[in-house]
């Protein structure tokens, strides 16, 4: 059994790779591999697709549990924001300056 703080890295990251990158098998593999499947994995096509689709049904769920998809123009990845202080509005710190970056060169012309 594995709690659901440390099953949402592993969510997050097939999300990323299914949605917003390559998504073909090796990809979907090369992500399972690194949070902990053992080989081998005999992955299609067709049962990336269909995890494609679940994962943009769970994109959905991220949007309503800690965390969100990422407010920078064209970027929409999802995040966790287990952490406490200010509520995150970007997936990490690149998004985060390059919005901020471009609001102030909006505002100084």
């Amino acid at each position: 059994m594995h709690s659901t703080k440390a099953m949402a890295p592993r969510a997050v990251a097939l999300i990323v790779a299914l949605l917003h990158e390559r998504a073909d098998v090796d990809a979907v593999a090369r992500v399972l591999l690194e949070y902990g499947e053992r080989p081998p994995l005999d992955l299609t096509p067709h049962d990336v697709e269909t995890m494609r689709l679940a994962a943009a049904r769970l994109a959905g769920v991220f949007a309503r549990v800690p965390g969100g998809l990422c407010a920078a123009t064209g970027c929409g990845k999802p995040y966790l924001d287990l952490g406490g202080g200010s509520p995150r509005r970007y997936c990490g710190t690149r998004c985060a300056t390059r919005e901020r970056v471009a609001a102030h060169r909006a505002a100084h012309p």
